[in-house]
């Protein structure tokens, strides 16, 4: 996030108005991503978890990793950001605030997440409910970009 953030300032500074390809650029590959979602192949949890089995610390360091260098990421924060605050007027204390706000939101989401999916693995062991979580997923990414897109 802090990477987009001054990444994002100084682009939008630099490029002033074109600043908003880049907002529809970054619609476009979530919409991209829900297609792709929508349409992938399926499979079921039980093949998916045939990988072996790791600790607590180990899954929570892959996840950290994961997150961090996730380039979905990076381009969310990219569309989502500037719509929301003037990232030239940010200064040191403001940065940390949205940084702090924005890791407690995540680590509480994922935390819900994680604990969500390991009670609910049993209800995608079939490849038609497995499907039908890629398609709403996809159609969340999809709206996602549209909305992204046209603000």
């Amino acid at each position: 996030m802090i990477l987009a953030i001054f990444g994002l300032s100084a682009i939008a500074y630099a490029l002033g108005k074109f600043f908003f390809v880049v907002k529809i650029i970054g619609g476009a590959y979530l919409i991209w991503l829900g297609y792709k979602m929508w349409t992938a192949e399926t499979i079921t949890i039980n093949s998916a978890m045939s990988a072996g089995k790791k600790n607590g610390w180990q899954r929570f360091i892959s996840g950290l990793l994961i997150t961090l260098s996730n380039p979905k990421v990076i381009l969310f924060y990219c569309g989502f950001l500037p719509t929301f605050m003037d990232l030239r007027g940010l200064d040191a204390v403001d940065i940390a605030i949205v940084a702090g706000v924005v890791a407690m939101v995540l680590t509480s989401v994922m935390a819900i997440y994680s604990y969500s999916a390991a009670h609910a693995r049993r209800l995608f062991t079939s490849r038609r409910a497995t499907r039908n979580l890629n398609r709403g997923a996809g159609t969340v990414l999809v709206g996602t970009g549209v909305i992204i897109a046209t603000r």
